[in-house]
């Protein structure tokens, strides 16, 4: 969809497109949980959350397995998501 083009929702919407939106939205969401969990582990250890500390979290262990189990579960889910699984 160009600027200045109404787009027509009669059309039905590419899978390619709508599969590259989910995931580009979900590629995003991962970053935002990362600085989440790294301003978390910040403030629990009575950091400051400046740049300096929550870029030195990036080598830490736990914001490391934090980080990676949220970005597992969330991963199912969302593979869950795509293929139709029972997600109950």
């Amino acid at each position: 969809m160009s600027a200045g083009v109404p787009y027509d929702y009669a059309v039905a919407p590419d899978n390619a497109a709508l599969a590259a939106l989910l995931f580009e939205l979900a590629s995003q969401l991962h970053v935002e949980r990362a600085r989440r969990i790294a301003l978390e582990l910040a403030l629990e250890r009575g950091s400051p959350p400046t740049p300096a500390v929550l870029d030195g979290l990036a080598s830490d262990p736990e914001f490391r397995r934090r980080s990676q189990q949220a970005l597992d579960e969330s991963m199912a889910r969302l593979m869950g998501v795509i293929t139709d699984e029972d997600r109950s």
